[in-house]
């Protein structure tokens, strides 16, 4: 069935996974490499970035891909892997669309934060990172200020890189010509954009454009920050300062709410039945995480699915 009779774009002749830091791209990284096996998925990760906003260079990410003979070239039907520069599907010399997630800007600097507290992606931030309010007033990383419009506009001016004492260097702020910016390129270069919140309706909406098999949609969230405090656990006057510092993502983040919904009501009632019994049968099965491995939750996830009517063909 023609996927344009769903109310859905056609499958692009090659899908670029827009990771944008700490908003689920890694999970949706390990669903992507399972349902486009061997050479038709492209790790577009070259190594350390330069960018203070964690994207890659797409000249390395070019070079990668043009090092590979004509023929695996071809081949390549999804680019992920890495936090990607805005532009970089012009490296490819194909029709090429993004898939990109957003996350609420408020609870994805309270995630930042806290990885870098917890982790290691750039040890000088991590040694002068202070109390979660320290870090919000020093303005020492482009992460916590409007973030995802800085990578979904594509402005240069909007990055940075790092200073010689291994700091972001001081980065220029967002305007509403960016916000404009942004939401054009999703109106013009992606397949979707789709909230965090939503994740599992952007796999089913990738499944029927697809036709994935449902036991290659089961997912577990990776790369979750341990440890991290919950926004009940934050100060107001915290919450309010990272909202003052993120006006403009959390425009273009409702804006994103508002259109990827839109989407998911073209698909009509089917589509929504079909969200009910994978929310239900994948949720029980990350509830049983700790219990069963994952690739008995897996068979099981099947089994259960298969059961509830969903033999159905994928469009």
């Amino acid at each position: 069935m023609d996927s344009s009779t769903l109310g859905l774009s056609a499958a692009p002749d090659l899908l670029i996974n827009f990771h944008i830091p700490k908003t689920g791209g890694t999970t949706l990284n390990i669903l992507l490499r399972a349902n486009f096996p061997g050479g038709a998925y492209f790790d577009a990760k070259t190594g350390e970035t330069a960018s203070a906003l964690w994207t890659h260079s797409a000249d390395a990410i070019e070079a990668a891909y043009r090092a590979l003979s004509p023929e695996a070239q071809r081949k390549v039907r999804c680019v992920s892997g890495a936090h990607l520069p805005m532009g970089v599907h012009t490296r490819f010399g194909r029709p090429a669309k993004y898939i990109t997630i957003l996350r609420d800007p408020i609870d994805r600097v309270v995630s930042t934060y806290y990885y870098i507290q917890t982790g290691n992606p750039v040890p000088e931030l991590k040694r002068h990172l202070g109390t979660i309010e320290d870090y919000l007033e020093s303005h020492i990383d482009p992460g916590a200020e409007n973030s995802q419009v800085r990578i979904l506009c594509g402005a240069p001016e909007l990055d940075t890189g790092y200073g010689s004492d291994g700091l972001p260097a001081p980065f220029a702020a967002v305007e509403q010509r960016h916000l404009d910016m942004a939401k054009r390129n999703i109106e013009d270069l992606f397949l979707t954009a789709a909230p965090l919140a939503q994740f599992s309706l952007l796999v089913l909406m990738l499944r029927r454009i697809y036709g994935w098999e449902w036991r290659r949609t089961v997912f577990e969230r990776i790369n979750v920050t341990k440890g991290r405090a919950k926004l009940d656990q934050i100060a107001p006057a915290t919450l309010r300062r990272i909202e003052e510092l993120n006006r403009f993502d959390i425009e273009l983040y409702r804006w994103v709410e508002a259109r990827f919904r839109a989407q998911i009501e073209a698909l009509g009632p089917s589509f929504a039945r079909e969200q009910q019994l994978f929310d239900f049968v994948n949720g029980g099965i990350q509830a049983v995480g700790q219990v069963i491995p994952f690739g008995v939750r897996k068979r099981l996830a099947k089994w259960l699915i298969y059961r509830g009517g969903g033999r159905a063909k994928a469009a």
